[in-house]
């Protein structure tokens, strides 16, 4: 029967690819791993803007006006969501161990997706202080909306292509990130630990 130090020994003995990841459905339900915990993260914090938008409804009704600034502020919010695409994790060192690699390979990776889900989220608040200032208007709201919800689904949220797109820049340099299986892995090491079996 093997133990869990046999199953951490053959999961940190080469690096994972994207094969390692359940899915982004499967992830949510799955155990508690890096992975699941970031991508549930995002799913809230892309939930929170159908939620604005719901109670603003409510509370300045259905009301369209096309003023300067319902027009300027969600043009903000395309900033931001560029400036998300453009965020990066910083490339690893080479001389690092599985376990320090793995480790900071999950921390770029988590940094950079909250980073970028803040920026993409930043349409919406945006959206929303147009609202009070553009007449009570829905509009620059609904459009700091759509504006947030598709910068997430292009640039933020944590899929797996994403997460490939943060690999290759971590290992840009020659280094092996491990981020698979920091991310697939509950019981990951820290930067100071040493990886069973190494």
């Amino acid at each position: 029967m093997s133990t869990p130090h046999d199953r951490a020994s053959r999961r940190w003995a080469s690096p994972l690819g994207s094969e390692a990841d359940p899915g982004f459905l499967a992830s949510l339900g799955g155990s508690a791993t890096p992975l699941s915990v970031l991508r549930l993260l995002s799913v809230a914090m892309a939930g929170v803007i159908p939620l604005i938008t719901g109670v603003m409804v409510v509370v300045i009704g259905v009301e369209f006006a096309f003023t300067p600034i319902a027009i300027a502020l969600p043009a903000v919010g395309l900033g931001a969501v560029a400036a998300a695409f453009l965020l990066r994790p910083a490339p690893l060192d080479t001389d690092l161990t599985p376990g320090a690699a793995g480790h900071q390979a999950v921390l770029r990776a988590n940094s950079t997706t909250l980073v970028r889900l803040a920026l993409c989220e930043a349409a919406v608040m945006l959206g929303l202080v147009g609202a009070f200032l553009g007449e009570m208007s829905l509009t620059p709201l609904l459009a700091g909306a759509v504006i947030s919800l598709l910068g997430m689904a292009m640039v933020a949220l944590p899929t797996r292509s994403t997460i490939e797109e943060y690999r290759e820049r971590l290992e840009s340099r020659g280094a092996t990130s491990y981020l698979w299986n920091g991310l697939t892995d509950p019981d990951r090491p820290r930067a100071g630990d040493e990886v069973p079996g190494q």
